[in-house]
């Protein structure tokens, strides 16, 4: 079995549209509604099943690639990233934003004489306009983009499925596949980009036949520290079509981020598809890169096994253990760079943080001590409260609302749903280079 054999071109079918320019504007050789039937008729070439899916897929193809290339046209023409002033500072400080909002409101709603009845009328309005802006941007970005979660999966396209396995051979396999190229060279910052937005739209062509037209830029950001405070790795703004630069440590994340501006919407879709789309790359760089992810990824499932088995603490521990299991040098260290730089990053301590542990010091009143003493030991959550505000308020919080709210199982979106598709890709290429 030759594993570098993986590179070889795929046998996904390539449309007409795909043998021309990747990337160019779609022809309209069919209305909508004759897609619409064909799909509906037949199930469509590539497995289209739902109705739904007919309509997220139409909707992309016909819809979305021509507002795409209208959006990225106006926010290339500004070398920041527009991001940077009109969505994530709003985003990262949205908590404290609405606390202040609401804190006006009510100083002013005090400050009013009103009558009880007058206040209750005045916070109904103010309910409606809320909810009425939020139903706007809900609405809006379902126009620009959401619409691409009705698309038929992209697993789906490629004819693969979520598969268990093995995580010691899963990592076995990607170890030799880095070990033979771990002497390849690091590209340079433009050629980097190019090669990237030339590989996923490659990857795209051959299951679609067609690229959706985006921004080919990828811009640094007075903001991406913060970003990955709260534990992200890549952030696109579909909204101004713009994809933010989180430095070298992230380099093989880009294709995740340029895939949902290409309109696949799905987390678990992107993660694969980012991690194929280098993986299938011309260049050994960009496959380095991807299968550099692929361990990654798959560190943070059995490093927790390891760990336990092991009685270990630390996941440090176990990417030192990959020396073991034959790693080489180079990809080892860019791994355990990678952790030590988010840890760093998400431990970081702001202002308010540094002033609550000097009033918390031996400074403190004794009789302030000993009440601080009894509370660490008969209430220590509420302690970690109060000398990590930062960590609970962002980072905890946030998972909080995830859990309630939005309902996301971070671990098997980014991780496991991932890893069992690119197994299945795995074995689906070596079978058929085999058979």
């Amino acid at each position: 079995m030759n594993i570098e054999n993986l590179h070889r071109p795929s046998s996904y079918n390539i449309s007409p549209e795909a043998r021309g320019a990747l990337g160019a504007e779609l022809p309209f050789e069919e209305s909508i509604d004759l897609y619409l039937a064909r799909v509906l008729q037949n199930g469509g070439k590539d497995g289209e099943e739902t109705i739904l899916h007919a309509i997220g897929d139409a909707y992309h193809r016909y819809l979305y690639s021509k507002i795409s290339p209208l959006i990225s046209g106006v926010s290339d023409r500004f070398d920041f990233p527009l991001s940077d002033y009109l969505f994530i500072p709003q985003m990262l400080y949205a908590k404290e934003i609405l606390l202040a909002l609401l804190s006006y409101e009510a100083v002013s709603i005090a400050r009013s004489g009103l009558t009880p009845a007058e206040i209750l009328n005045q916070s109904n309005e103010l309910a409606k306009y809320t909810v009425f802006a939020a139903i706007i941007a809900s609405a809006t970005l379902a126009a620009f983009w959401g619409l691409n979660y009705l698309r038929t999966p992209l697993e789906r396209k490629m004819g693969l499925e979520r598969l268990k396995f093995d995580t010691s051979e899963e990592v076995d396999f990607v170890i030799r596949q880095l070990n033979m190229r771990d002497d390849v060279h690091k590209l340079g910052e433009e050629e980097f980009t190019q090669e990237l937005f030339k590989a996923v739209d490659k990857f795209l062509g051959k299951i679609y036949g067609y690229s959706t037209p985006t921004t080919e830029r990828i811009k640094p950001s007075r903001w991406s520290e913060n970003l990955i405070r709260l534990g992200r790795a890549g952030w696109a703004n579909v909204f101004f079509q713009e994809i933010i630069d989180f430095g070298h440590h992230f380099d093989a994340d880009k294709p995740h981020e340029i895939l949902h501006l290409k309109g696949v919407a799905g987390d678990s879709q992107a993660q694969f598809g980012g991690i194929i789309s280098l993986v299938e790359s011309n260049h050994p760089y960009l496959q380095y890169l991807g299968y550099r992810l692929w361990l990654y990824l798959l560190v943070n499932i059995a490093a927790e096994e390891w760990m336990r088995d092991h009685q270990r603490t630390e996941i440090f521990d176990y990417i030192d253990y990959l020396r073991e299991k034959g790693l080489n040098e180079r990809t080892r260290e860019e791994i355990r760079e990678r952790d030590v730089f988010v840890v760093e990053k998400m431990s970081e301590f702001t202002g308010l943080t540094l002033l609550i542990n000097k009033l918390l010091s031996k400074r403190m009143p004794f009789f302030l001590q000993n009440i601080y003493e009894i509370l660490r030991k008969k209430a220590p959550n509420l302690v970690y409260l109060i000398e990590h505000p930062k960590q609970v308020y962002e980072v905890q919080f946030m998972e909080l609302i995830f859990r309630l709210f939005i309902r996301k199982d971070i671990a098997n979106i980014y991780l496991r749903s991932p890893l069992m598709v690119l197994h299945s890709y795995r074995m689906q290429r070596l079978e058929g280079l085999n058979s």
